[in-house]
């Protein structure tokens, strides 16, 4: 019996308890994955994930003789090339509310994890977008982000704890928990990746013991989304768009514009906001981070306190300049 039958038949359910259900029903699904995979991938949401899967997928159809139209989710490649590992995408959102280990990360304890991460104010920004525009009113729902339609800007979403920057340093460091001696782990980060994305490619291929040549790597490495954004569309080495994602790159190019509507009246506060409430923000990441151990958002951040603020100030003044000559 599917998830999505057996929520429909407990319609007649309170609120909190169809929660649990769909939850744990998801949980379950993720544990069958996880322990037939070969490997995970664990990111926190909007951190890059897909140009990570298109990468992979380049890399294998370029070693194994395979065509170009399919990306890589779990066992799909597997199936047409048993020497293509099982590789299980995950944010590791419902796992806990099936196997009950909420405290530590012993689930993937026998596994293989790649974790990216990226810096957590890039990524709230992106999730704020994700909630305002792409995200199911369901996932909202369940997941504690703020209701479906709600009246709330973007900087109020990346300053709440249940869907910004606090939510994401917590996520951070209960994985920064993971103990090494129990599995395997590779953190990589999406600025690395944006930087060198052969070197980290080819540290994730060994990894997950599939190494490759340097020109399949290169192949690889080379299908990548202009600026690290999706809007543009998915293309091999920047040239055109790549075959069999037509449809994604028309949803992104749509989505791009609504975005730009979205922009101007975020970037008519940059005058309000100004580098010293970046600085407040980066602030209260660390704060959230204090008496939780090793804090990897310490790794993901990797810039001194004024230049991130800087940075961020610096991206709104572009994002208002954008807006603009797109009026």
């Amino acid at each position: 019996m599917t998830r999505f039958l057996v929520l429909g038949l407990l319609f007649w359910l309170p609120r909190d308890k169809k929660i649990r259900i769909d939850r744990w029903l998801r949980g379950r699904e993720e544990f069958r994955k996880l322990k037939q995979a070969d490997g995970v991938i664990v990111s926190f949401g909007k951190s890059g994930r897909t140009w990570l899967r298109v990468m992979l997928s380049r890399f294998y159809q370029v070693k194994h003789g395979l065509g170009e139209r399919h990306l890589i989710g779990f066992d799909n490649l597997h199936r047409k090339n048993r020497a293509i590992p099982r590789l299980f995408f995950t944010h590791d959102n419902y796992l806990k509310d099936y196997t009950g280990n909420r405290d530590s990360k012993a689930d993937f304890y026998d596994k293989k994890v790649v974790l990216l991460v990226r810096n957590p104010l890039d990524v709230a920004v992106s999730q704020f977008f994700q909630w305002q525009y792409r995200m199911r009113p369901n996932k909202k729902f369940i997941n504690d982000y703020p209701a479906h339609g709600a009246d709330i800007d973007a900087w109020d979403f990346v300053l709440d704890k249940d869907a910004g920057v606090p939510r994401i340093v917590d996520y951070f460091n209960g994985w920064a928990q993971f103990s090494p001696n129990e599995s395997e782990l590779l953190l990589i980060r999406y600025e690395d990746m944006r930087k060198d994305p052969v070197a980290i490619m080819r540290q994730v291929f060994e990894f997950v013991g599939t190494p490759g040549t340097d020109e399949q790597v290169e192949q690889g490495a080379g299908w990548r989304i202009p600026g690290g954004r999706l809007d543009a569309g998915l293309v091999p080495g920047g040239h055109g768009p790549a075959p069999g994602h037509a449809r994604l790159v028309q949803q992104q190019l749509d989505l791009a514009r609504r975005l730009l509507d979205a922009v101007r009246p975020l970037a008519e506060r940059v005058g309000e906001i100004g580098p010293h409430k970046a600085l407040d923000l980066q602030a209260l990441g660390r704060e959230e981070g204090q008496g939780q151990g090793p804090l990897v958002v310490d790794l993901v951040l990797g810039v001194a306190v004024d230049d991130h603020a800087q940075a961020l100030f610096d991206l709104l003044l572009d994002l208002h300049r954008r807006a603009s000559r797109a009026v």
